[in-house]
């Protein structure tokens, strides 16, 4: 009974982070965003936003929220340059 309890909540958390990833991807594919010289086009912002709540957790930001949104813009970038596009 607990293991198949176990199971399918990792079934359903990972059908949510399927979700996730795919919203994510359509916003990076579909966009034009990819700049590293111009930072406000750089990232879609939904993808920012989401690596900013990983780094930090959702929230109020805090005296901090300056060097996440830093960390949170490179990463974001990493992940928006070296995004796929399959065919």
């Amino acid at each position: 009974m607990a293991l198949q309890q176990v199971t399918e909540h990792t079934d359903s958390d990972a059908i949510r982070l399927m979700h996730a990833a795919k919203l994510l991807r359509s916003h990076i594919i579909s966009s034009s965003y990819g700049s590293l010289t111009d930072s406000d086009k750089a990232v879609p912002p939904v993808l920012s936003n989401f690596v900013a709540m990983l780094l930090a957790g959702p929230g109020v930001p805090d005296e901090s929220s300056h060097i996440c949104s830093e960390a949170a813009l490179s990463v974001s970038q990493l992940v928006t340059f070296n995004a796929v596009k399959h065919r």
